[in-house]
């Protein structure tokens, strides 16, 4: 009775035991950004320059926008940013954002069959596998958006002139439904090239466990 070298069930397991873990990784949003200055604008000072975040006092959901705006505050207050009145910033920052009704999108679907062990044409000698194949499936997946423009503030003050000096905008499209933690994913993405000019908008993936996300709460 012949032997199967150790190399060969280990070069076997090894790429099963990718996939097992895998399966296991934590969703991964995608999220497309991007950042532009205001074409002959001054650039935004550095921290410790004062900010405003201005809010919608008829806002549909008053809770998710009292929720967002103490979440660009802790944000802006990360990074390095001091929190002020409205007569005293020298900078206001408004948002908007959104969500479209759930749209159906056609998926491939794995549909596994009944366990089946190895055989010439299989390469899993050792242990019963189940065997699987694809079907077109439905999910519903939903459009977010994230808009964020900073303003001049003495400028708007003085004038009442709304001159935008920087907008940052995110988009992401997908399973989820609950705006409220969705939003989180994107401002992290938004605030990592806060004030600064990115060129064409981008794909960023960040996984559904990321630790800067998870501390903005719920």
């Amino acid at each position: 009775m012949t032997r199967k070298p150790r190399k060969t069930m280990a070069a076997l397991i090894i790429p099963i035991l990718g996939l097992l873990l895998a399966s296991c990784a934590p969703l991964t949003y995608q999220v497309q950004v991007n950042g532009y200055c205001q074409p002959g604008a001054a650039a935004l000072a550095p921290p410790p320059a004062s900010f405003c975040v201005l809010d919608h006092p008829e806002a549909k959901d008053p809770l998710l926008e009292k929720a967002l705006k103490e979440k660009l505050e802790k944000l802006l207050g990360i990074k390095g940013y001091v929190l002020t009145t409205f007569v005293q910033a020298d900078y206001y920052l408004v948002f908007s954002y959104g969500q479209g009704p759930g749209r159906e999108v056609s998926v491939p679907v794995p549909v596994y069959g009944p366990w089946q062990y190895g055989g010439p044409w299989r390469p899993y000698w050792f242990g019963p596998f189940p065997e699987y194949y694809y079907l077109p499936g439905v999910q519903t997946v939903y459009d977010r958006w994230l808009l964020i423009n900073v303003l001049d503030g003495p400028r708007y003050r003085g004038t009442g002139e709304f001159q935008r000096l920087w907008q940052g905008q995110a988009r992401s499209t997908g399973t989820s439904g609950d705006l409220r933690m969705t939003l989180n994913y994107m401002l992290v993405i938004l605030f990592q090239d806060f004030g600064r000019s990115t060129g064409p908008p981008r794909l960023v993936d960040i996984t559904q466990d990321d630790f800067r996300a998870m501390e903005l709460g719920y």
